[in-house]
C-alpha cells in the first residue's frame, strides 16, 4: 500500500496569508504542510477534532528527521496566534464574527509515527467558508529555507 502525500498546490484562504509575521519562515511552512493535510477534512467536523499526518510526510516535506526542529516549529505554532480579519466582512457563518483571534494550532504533538493537531473551531470556519484564495505551489514553497519574510511576500504577490 503506498503512502499518501501532499498535494502539490495548496488553495490558501486570503485570511490566512494575512496573518502574522512573528512566526519563522520554517514554522510557517510547517503550517502550509499541515494545513494542506487537514484541508478537506476542515469543513466536515463541528466539534473538537484532532488531525493527524504522518510524521514521514512532515519530515520529507521540511526535509529534517531531528526531534528537536519538528518540536521547536510545533511549539511556536502553538504559542503563535492569528489575527484573522474577513476581508470579504461577511463574516463567518451566520452573522459570525469578521475578525478573531486564535492560535494556530492547538495541541501540538509528536505522536509516535504522526503529528497530532487541533485548529479552533471558529478558525475552520473562517477557512472553510473563505471566498477569497491564493493557489500556493507548494513544490516552489520548499525552496524557501530560512528566510521569515521570502515566504510571506511570496503568498502576498500570489493572493494580490
Amino acid at each position: 500500500m503506498t503512502q499518501p502525500n501532499l498535494p502539490d498546490f495548496l488553495d490558501k484562504p486570503s485570511g490566512c496569508i494575512h496573518v502574522s509575521h512573528v512566526v519563522s519562515g520554517p514554522a510557517m511552512r510547517l503550517y502550509n504542510c499541515l494545513l494542506a493535510w487537514a484541508y478537506d477534512e476542515i469543513p466536515l467536523i463541528d466539534e473538537i477534532h484532532i488531525f493527524s499526518i504522518p510524521r514521514k510526510i512532515v519530515e520529507d516535506y521540511m526535509r529534517t528527521r531531528t526531534d528537536k526542529a519538528l518540536t521547536g516549529w510545533l511549539s511556536e505554532l502553538g504559542d503563535a496566534t492569528i489575527e484573522w480579519n474577513d476581508l470579504g466582512g461577511c463574516g463567518w457563518g451566520k452573522g459570525g464574527p469578521s475578525w478573531g483571534h486564535y492560535k494556530f494550532l492547538q495541541e501540538p504533538e509528536l505522536r509516535g509515527s504522526f503529528v497530532t493537531f487541533g485548529i479552533a473551531r471558529t478558525l475552520r470556519g473562517f477557512i472553510s467558508d473563505s471566498k477569497m484564495f491564493a493557489r500556493i505551489n507548494l513544490l516552489i514553497e520548499r525552496r524557501f529555507k530560512k528566510t521569515k519574510y521570502a515566504l510571506p511576500l511570496y503568498e502576498l504577490g500570489l493572493d494580490y
